[in-house]
């Protein structure tokens, strides 16, 4: 089983918003994915629960209470057991011994952040502090940022800015841009059982969602890409929408 963690020490910066936005694209690369929950905040149970009332929620996916050490061992440990071919890790904000363990043990990590000065400082800062624990450790696992609610206007000189210094540091090419879609995800559900009811319903909303599934997708293509190197080619497409 692979374990990807999205991760900042950050509030707010995008982490569990890019999660649920990489879901729809993994689950139609045929994965099975569980969801550990390790932000106290509980936000992946409520997405659940929001989604099971709309009927956009997929019973595949399991979501698993990681919220201490024993419990995402215990958790990781029943995930890989149920056949899960992917986790997805929503991690708690600031350095613990829960987020170390978590951390070394992920194959992928990702640092969402928006173009903003705080979370962009916030972001580097998860950088410097992963890549110290993971040299530490001697371990080569992937880190990357993944810039979220991107202007889809031109942008500012202060974002330009952001772009820059953000140049220095590895990037999933995958970016979440600033959309309703994304900033309303939680109450939505998943991305593209949404997309089908609004389809079935004949409402000019979908080709709005069906937009922002592309995007998502393309986080999707990303980290797929990255776990599965050798052989993703022609295994997701961005412009699945169903």
């Amino acid at each position: 089983m692979k374990l990807v963690t999205f991760t900042s020490f950050k509030g707010g910066a995008g982490k569990s918003t890019a999660l649920m936005a990489a879901v729809p694209g993994l689950l139609a690369a045929g994965k099975r994915l569980a969801l550990l929950e390790a932000d106290e905040n509980d936000t992946l149970a409520l997405w659940r629960s929001n989604a099971r009332d709309s009927g956009t929620w997929d019973e595949a996916v399991t979501i698993h209470e990681a919220t201490d050490l024993g419990l995402f061992e215990a958790s990781y440990a029943a995930a890989e057991k149920a056949g899960a071919d992917i986790a997805l890790v929503d991690s708690k904000g600031g350095a613990s011994e829960l987020n170390t363990a978590i951390l070394v043990a992920s194959d992928l990590i990702l640092i969402p952040t928006s173009l903003t000065t705080i979370d962009i400082d916030g972001a580097l800062s998860t950088f410097q502090f992963v890549v110290k624990l993971l040299s530490a450790n001697r371990l080569e696992i992937p880190v990357a940022m993944m810039m979220t609610r991107f202007p889809t206007y031109r942008l500012n000189a202060s974002e330009r800015e952001s772009v820059e210094i953000l140049k220095r540091v590895p990037q999933m090419t995958a970016q979440l841009p600033l959309r309703n879609a994304f900033a309303e995800i939680q109450a939505l559900g998943m991305l593209h059982l949404h997309a089908a009811r609004l389809r079935e319903a004949g409402s000019i909303a979908a080709r709005h969602i069906e937009i922002a599934l592309r995007e998502a997708n393309v986080v999707s293509q990303d980290i797929f890409d990255t776990l599965y190197e050798a052989e993703s080619t022609g295994a997701l497409h961005a412009d699945q929408t169903a």
